[in-house]
């Protein structure tokens, strides 16, 4: 597939070369031939060297660093939950096809009875995969249990992903994590949290982070001076507030916002509230409508601790209170968290646990879904969204 993808990028680059070369021969009225034939076989002698040379180098290097079981071709220490028909038939692939480099030190089900199976050893006990992933240094979980013990399946997967570790299972059951089959990876298994971004994509994103931030902070530079005054005039402080915010990967920045009240906390309280109940100034009130006092935020975006779109950002007490009622929480932290976003679009914030759950789904869905494209919608709604906020604010 990947010599597939090379050839087409060395074809392509070659035809853009051919029709650029001959331009003028392309557009002279004398001319007969669309192009020179000479060049189009020097071309296509260029064509084959290089075809040659870049897939046949890489695939001399592949071969030898399957060989010598080096980079990503060393074998990978997995676990394998459950003993059930699909879970042999995934033994016997291992077994049977040398691209899975994949060595079963266990099975995991506690309903098996047999001390083996498969020729591998048999542990029945869930609850001690934190453990079994430690001691035997485990890379990869895969996941072959019945689709009717789907509780099981969402618990063992909330366990290992937590640890960071690879989790792989059949087509069938990873419709259950994500609510869509993703394209096989290996033989028949695919990853239940697939990537769907690569790194120069990602490159992009943090670029465009980057310009946008630097845009609006000089553009609305005579803004930020006003509020800051107004700030400092009227609640007799620094204008600018921080929030402790748990960030990609779990660590931990200070996220600033513009203060809204002249007590400390207000603007925390704020920030976590829907703000109906909340007695505020009208500075106060007119920058939380709006949501003007969170344009500080920019600098965390230069700063590398937030991005434009991304999970709604939050404190550590509030991974804390919720890390056991909401599965999979920490999926949020995968990425970095954003100033707008899929639920943020989506939903108005609410403390009500199951409009909560509803938005970490969209949480989730993003972090597994998140393209370019999706970014620029979110982006595009969210200064819709704007507008609207601040014309009936300035209406009143």
């Amino acid at each position: 597939n990947k010599s597939y993808k090379t050839i087409k990028v060395i074809t392509f680059g070659i035809l853009l070369l051919l029709v650029l070369v001959n331009l003028d021969i392309m557009f002279s009225a004398n001319s007969r031939e669309l192009f020179n034939k000479e060049q189009v076989s020097t071309l296509g002698f260029y064509w084959l060297i290089m075809v040659l040379c870049v897939s046949g180098t890489r695939l001399f290097i592949i071969n030898i660093e399957k060989r010598l079981n080096i980079f990503e071709y060393t074998y990978k220490n997995t676990l394998l939950i459950g003993a059930t028909r699909k879970a042999r038939n995934v033994i016997r692939d291992i077994q049977n096809n040398a691209h899975l480099l994949n060595h079963i030190v266990a099975v995991v089900d506690r309903k098996e009875k047999k001390a083996v199976f498969e020729g591998v050893p048999v542990i029945n006990d869930h609850h001690s995969l934190p453990q079994l992933i430690q001691q035997h240094k485990v890379e990869e979980i895969i996941v072959a249990i019945s689709e009717s013990s789907k509780q099981d399946f969402l618990n063992i997967i909330a366990i290992c992903d937590r640890l960071q570790v690879v989790v792989k299972t059949l087509p069938e059951l990873q419709a259950i994590v994500t609510g869509q089959t993703a394209g096989l990876a290996g033989s028949n298994l695919v990853r239940a949290f697939p990537e769907n971004m690569v790194l120069w994509q990602w490159g992009i994103k943090r670029v465009v982070d980057i310009i946008c931030a630097l845009f609006f902070i000089i553009v609305l530079t005579p803004i930020w001076l006003i509020l800051a005054l107004r700030v400092w005039q009227k609640f007799a402080r620094f204008p600018l507030a921080k929030i402790q915010i748990l960030g990609k990967n779990g660590g931990m920045f200070n996220m600033l916002l513009f203060h809204v009240d002249p007590q400390p906390d207000v603007v925390q309280t704020a920030y976590r509230s829907s703000g109906s109940k909340l007695k505020l100034t009208a500075t106060g009130n007119f920058l939380f409508r709006t949501q003007l006092y969170k344009l500080p935020q920019l600098i965390n975006i230069l700063k590398g601790d937030m991005s434009l779109v991304g999970p709604r950002p939050e404190p550590p007490d509030w991974y804390r209170i919720h890390q056991n009622k909401l599965r999979f929480l920490h999926r949020r932290l995968m990425v970095r968290p954003g100033v707008t976003g899929l639920a943020q679009v989506k939903y108005r914030f609410e403390s009500s646990q199951k409009q909560m759950k509803e938005r970490l789904k969209y949480d989730i869905f993003y972090s597994e879904n998140i393209t370019l494209s999706m970014d620029f919608g979110i982006i595009l709604r969210s200064f819709l969204l704007l507008l609207q906020k601040l014309r009936k604010a300035t209406e009143k």
